[in-house]
C-alpha cells in the first residue's frame, strides 16, 4: 500500500525553450553520460522547482488545497546569472531577483507544509550520510533535504567526478546565459518514492 508521495510545485519553460534546453541535455549525455531526468505528462522537460519534500499519501487532497491557497505571486521574469556544477548537477542558476521572487513562494510553501512532513529520508541521502555535516543533517531532518534553496534551471546530472571547465569546452555559456521568459502558471506534480505513481495538476495561474 502506497504510504509516502513527492511532492514538487515547479515552473515550465515555454516549449520552444525547453526543446533547447532538452538539445542541451541530449549533448551532454553523450559527451558526458548525463544520467538527469525530468518528465512532464511522459515527456522530458525542464523546470524550476518552487517547492519539494515528502508527505503521506492520505494528506494528498490536503497538499493540492494547501500549495493552491498559498503560492500568491504575480507572473515571474526568469533570467538566469551563472552556470554552475554543483553536487554532480550541470544548472543555470537565476539572477537573485528571479531567485528573490522564487524564495517567497517557496518559504511561503515551506511554513505551512513542512510540518505535515513525513519522516522518509530518500534514499540518494541514506547514502550519502556518513559525508555529511551536522548543519546538512539537521536540515535533512527539519526540511527533507541537504541544501539551501535557490531557483534554478538543470541540465544534466553526472556520477563520475568533473569540474565546470569540462563543460565550458563543449557549450557556450554566455549563448545560454541570455535565455529569458516569463512564467504565469505553475504545477503540482505528485510521484511516489519510486516514481510509479504520478499525478501533475496545474497550470495554475500566478496572481497576487
Amino acid at each position: 500500500m502506497l504510504k509516502n508521495i513527492r511532492i514538487m510545485v515547479f515552473l515550465k519553460p515555454p516549449q520552444e525553450l525547453n526543446e533547447d534546453f532538452y538539445a542541451i541535455h541530449k549533448y551532454l549525455k553523450s559527451q558526458f553520460g548525463s544520467i538527469y531526468k525530468t518528465f512532464y505528462k511522459r515527456q522530458w522537460h525542464s523546470h524550476i522547482r518552487l517547492f519539494g519534500g515528502t508527505f503521506f499519501k492520505k494528506d494528498e487532497n490536503k497538499l493540492i488545497e494547501i500549495v493552491k491557497n498559498t503560492v500568491m505571486s504575480k507572473p515571474i521574469n526568469i533570467k538566469f546569472s551563472e552556470v554552475i556544477y554543483q553536487k554532480g548537477y550541470v544548472m543555470l542558476k537565476t539572477t537573485e531577483e528571479t531567485n528573490a521572487k522564487c524564495l517567497i513562494i517557496y518559504e511561503n510553501l515551506s511554513g505551512r507544509l513542512l510540518p505535515l512532513r513525513s519522516n522518509h529520508i530518500r534514499a540518494k541521502y541514506k547514502k550519502i550520510d556518513y559525508k555529511l555535516s551536522k548543519a546538512e543533517k539537521l536540515r535533512l531532518q527539519n526540511t527533507g533535504t541537504i541544501y539551501d534553496y535557490y531557483a534554478h534551471l538543470s541540465l544534466g546530472a553526472f556520477v563520475k567526478p568533473y569540474i565546470l571547465k569540462d563543460f565550458e569546452s563543449i557549450l557556450n555559456f554566455s549563448d545560454i546565459l541570455k535565455t529569458e521568459f516569463n512564467c504565469n502558471e505553475y504545477y503540482i506534480e505528485i510521484t511516489d518514492i519510486n516514481h510509479e505513481y504520478k499525478k501533475v495538476y496545474g497550470p495554475f495561474k500566478l496572481s497576487a
